[in-house]
């Protein structure tokens, strides 16, 4: 994990001053435990994260300001799947006592800081493509990189004028286009709402699949989805394409797109994601 040194809407700095708080499971490191909450709607995505043992200097710093905060975790068994888990902002700490530990709790915001603090203000001629306004609007998300857009459709033709908050702006696009977009480990990404990323995660009965159960809505309990239960996976997120391949209930097998993702994490512990995925018109 890292700390700083920066607040996130000024981008990350120099990583080498950084904070550094390693948690490899052993007695002889830190505890880490998180609960980041991922989701493709337009607001900051939130991590609850707790850190047992932190030095007293290191609590000091800690007094929110969005503060940059980074997690990056994975396997010991395979250190090249390690992927940034959870970004964004300290929103706030404090520190308690739970027996004879000291437990230092912090509540992180992926873009916090950026959706705070962003503005924007242009207009657009008519027949100007969607994708280029939100690239444009994203662009004016301090700290945050752009990453994947990929949505449909072009201005009328009286064009549109944009002022105000630029997280405000782009919910107000998304609503008119049919597209979600929101912030992930730093990283804005933009999505029509019939489609899914590229990026594929499977999950298997016989593998990482802990238990699916399926999504049921309308008068008639249609299954437009799945929520599943898995081993850590650290990189899926919201967008991304799930395949399901479940020996125990076959019929909700499929290919879906990840519409919230829930990552429960302790280093010296169980570490679980939980994924919301529905299906899409398009047959993702």
């Amino acid at each position: 994990m890292l700390l700083g040194p920066l607040a996130d809407w000024q981008g990350p700095g120099n990583r080498g001053d950084a904070v550094r708080v390693i948690a490899d499971g052993s007695n002889e490191r830190l505890r880490v435990q998180f609960n980041a909450q991922k989701s493709l709607t337009g607001s900051p995505n939130k991590t609850d994260l707790l850190i047992t043992g932190l030095a007293r200097d290191t609590q000091n710093a800690l007094r929110g300001g969005y503060t940059s905060v980074q997690v990056v975790a994975g396997y010991s068994s395979d250190p090249s799947n390690a992927q940034v888990v959870a970004a964004g902002g300290l929103l706030g700490a404090f520190t308690s006592r739970q027996g004879a530990d000291v437990v230092t709790h912090c509540t992180v915001l992926d873009g916090g800081g950026a959706m705070a603090r962003g503005a924007y203000s242009r207009a657009f001629s008519g027949g100007t493509p969607v994708a280029q306004i939100v690239r444009d609007l994203a662009g004016a998300l301090p700290g945050v990189t752009v990453g994947e857009i990929d949505v449909d459709g072009r201005l009328n033709a009286k064009g549109m004028q944009f002022a105000g908050a630029t997280a405000g702006q782009l919910n107000k696009l998304a609503d008119h286009f049919g597209f979600s977009w929101s912030v992930q480990g730093g990283r804005f990404q933009a999505l029509s709402d019939t489609r899914a990323l590229r990026t594929v995660y499977s999950f298997a009965s016989e593998s990482n699949l802990l238990s699916l159960t399926p999504i049921l809505a309308g008068p008639l309990q249609a299954q437009t989805g799945v929520e599943l239960l898995a081993l850590f996976t650290p990189g899926v997120k919201p967008g991304d394409t799930v395949r399901v391949a479940s020996a125990l209930s076959p019929r909700l097998n499929g290919n879906y797109k990840a519409t919230s993702v829930v990552q429960s994490f302790d280093s010296h512990g169980p570490a679980t994601s939980k994924i919301s995925c529905l299906k899409t018109p398009a047959g993702v």
